[in-house]
């Protein structure tokens, strides 16, 4: 029977007679990575087998293995672990050695399925078969196929133990393993938005509604699993997407908090704060009112009538009349007070009809002059 370590072994040896000092130049240290990113220990290899050396691979597998058939010919540049794990490119020019390859299972690159004596029927195609001892790496092509590279030899497609004992030396246990094809993991918290109220908005209704989105974001997003809304006491479950809750609350400061969670574990969570305020402020107010006034002024002037001697002769009386009108005048005062608001917090906006209200201030009094005579009536309104 063929045995390949003998052969591999006898082209070493000949290799290193004839090209010791090309070896030595030419082969370099380097690392490759898995497709997690794992540096794996190999060797990049520039120098190839002669045309008299890739024959006698050709023959020799012929002869030994009539059942196997040649894919792609003997090469030096890669082996069987750099063929299954790293690349099955004709441009390969990577060697790995054991146990290197076993970074690729180890971090999680390729997850095991089964390790049996033949194939398993839950085994998938494509998926990276390493033999018993890790001393040979191969790729299921079906069934009943291997594709595997042999040493310094040729790409075969092959059964299982058909090929070379040095393979088989570790035992008959075949361990397979399939390529990680999962998404990365979601670490990405359920996106919440609260619309409606806004931050501490003063509600003039018990009927408030709220609204807003939950929504679980992101390139692997894995979902909401479960949301709610808890206001005033109350829980809401709710749905991914929009939400629009109708609750009926007391007068008093409210916090409304939504709680998410997506299906890969993520939580998050908003709260937005707001008061319900259906009770108007009460306002007092004192007044002082002078009311229009008409005031009357006589003058007499008396001329008293002498002769030369200074003797009164006659005396006579001019008496002048003349009137002014005194315009009113009104002074207020006011206080107010709230079920929710301190009286010091309390704003006011007064107006004397018929003029419209002013701005909303913290003034609690004024005075109007020159009223004319009429009916006028004056208001204060607290916010």
């Amino acid at each position: 029977m063929f045995n390949f370590r003998k052969v591999g072994y006898m082209f070493l040896i000949i290799g290193f007679i004839l090209s010791n000092t090309i070896i030595a130049l030419a082969d370099v240290p380097t690392t490759v990575l898995t497709p997690k990113g794992t540096p794996v220990v190999a060797e990049i290899r520039t120098w190839e087998l002669d045309p008299s050396e890739i024959e006698y691979w050709r023959q020799s597998v012929a002869k030994y293995f009539p059942e196997a058939i040649l894919i792609s010919s003997a090469s030096r540049k890669y082996n069987c672990h750099s063929y299954a794990w790293h690349s099955q490119a004709a441009s390969n020019n990577i060697w790995i050695n054991r146990p290197e390859q076993k970074k690729y299972w180890q971090d999680g690159s390729y997850c095991w399925v089964a390790t049996a004596e033949g194939t398993p029927s839950n085994v998938p195609n494509d998926a990276r078969v390493s033999y018993d001892g890790d001393d040979h790496s191969a790729i299921k092509y079906s069934n009943t196929h291997f594709i595997s590279k042999w040493g310094e030899g040729p790409v075969m497609l092959h059964t299982p133990y058909h090929c070379p004992d040095v393979y088989l030396s570790g035992g008959l246990q075949l361990s397979y393993y399939s390529r990680d094809t999962s998404p990365p993991p979601d670490t990405t918290p359920p996106d919440i938005s609260i619309t409606n109220p806004s931050e501490n908005q003063v509600i003039n209704t018990s009927n408030v509604v709220i609204s807003g989105s939950v929504r679980d974001l992101g390139q692997n997003a894995s979902g909401i699993k479960t949301a709610s809304l808890n206001v005033g006491g109350g829980i809401h479950i709710l749905s991914e997407g929009n939400f629009s809750v109708k609750v009926s609350l007391s007068d008093g400061k409210h916090t409304a908090i939504v709680n998410a969670k997506d299906k890969a574990g993520n939580t998050s969570s908003k709260e937005r704060h707001f008061v319900v305020d259906t009770q108007p402020p009460k306002t007092e107010i004192n007044g002082v009112i002078t009311n229009q006034k008409k005031i009357i002024t006589i003058k007499r002037t008396t001329i008293i009538y002498t002769d030369c001697q200074g003797n009164e002769k006659r005396r006579e009386t001019i008496e002048e009349k003349s009137e002014t009108i005194e315009k009113g005048k009104a002074s207020f005062t006011w206080e107010g007070e709230d079920n929710l608001t301190t009286s010091n917090m309390l704003k006011f906006s007064y107006r004397l009809s018929p003029s419209a209200f002013g701005g909303f201030s913290y003034s609690k009094s004024v005075e109007y002059k020159g009223l004319s005579f009429g009916n006028y009536l004056f208001e204060v309104k607290a916010i």
